[in-house]
């Protein structure tokens, strides 16, 4: 029973923003941003249906917010696009500070950030007698995202490299195989012809 008056709970907020100025606006700017209609329902805790259902009912709020969708979905390749040539410009070194030392995650340049993939901390411990042990410092690692990778995907999206073919030796063989098959044939369509002649 408390779920269902969740539900209508919602939904009654639902129909108030609805009504709200500025308030479709707002949810076209989300949507042009790259934010799906279930992450706003979710943001603003009311049920998912309840704004598909406003949207569609209104062939002009339709039609907005599926222009806004389609531009959000170009926003989104454009953000990816840019993560990716950051990683492919990545410089690791923005990382450390002047003594060679790990930077504290704050402290890491936004474009450097982007580039971590991951980052792994051990503690070092050291015995000290006694069966006791004392942390004496950690063990730091840090794995970056494929720079290669990178570079390869941003030059196959504007064309600049070319898929190379690449023949393996059984490639070879089979085009050996071919070539005298059909030496072979052709010397016998010359025998045959040959023969006749002379039987003629």
């Amino acid at each position: 029973m408390e779920v269902l008056e969740s539900i209508k709970d919602r939904e009654k907020r639902a129909y108030e923003l609805f009504k709200q100025d500025g308030f479709f606006e707002t949810v076209l700017d989300s949507l042009s941003h790259g934010r799906t209609l279930s992450e706003i329902a979710e943001e603003l805790n009311i049920p998912f249906y309840t704004i598909h259902e406003w949207l569609s009912a209104d062939m002009a709020r339709k039609e907005r917010s599926d222009k806004a969708y389609q531009t959000g979905a170009s926003y989104i390749i454009d953000e990816l696009t840019r993560e990716t040539r950051e990683i492919s410009r990545s410089d690791f070194r923005n990382l450390f500070g002047e003594n060679g030392q790990l930077l504290p995650v704050n402290m890491w340049p936004e474009g450097a950030a982007k580039t971590v993939e991951s980052v792994e901390i051990k503690e070092v411990f050291e015995n000290v007698g006694g069966g006791n042990r004392e942390l004496v410092g950690y063990t730091k690692k840090i794995k970056l995202w494929n720079k290669n990778q990178a570079i390869k995907t941003l030059g196959q999206e504007h064309g600049i490299f070319k898929d190379k073919k690449e023949f393996s030796a059984d490639d070879d063989l089979r085009a050996m195989i071919s070539r005298s098959y059909k030496a072979e044939v052709e010397d016998k369509r010359d025998v045959e012809c040959s023969d006749k002649k002379e039987t003629d």
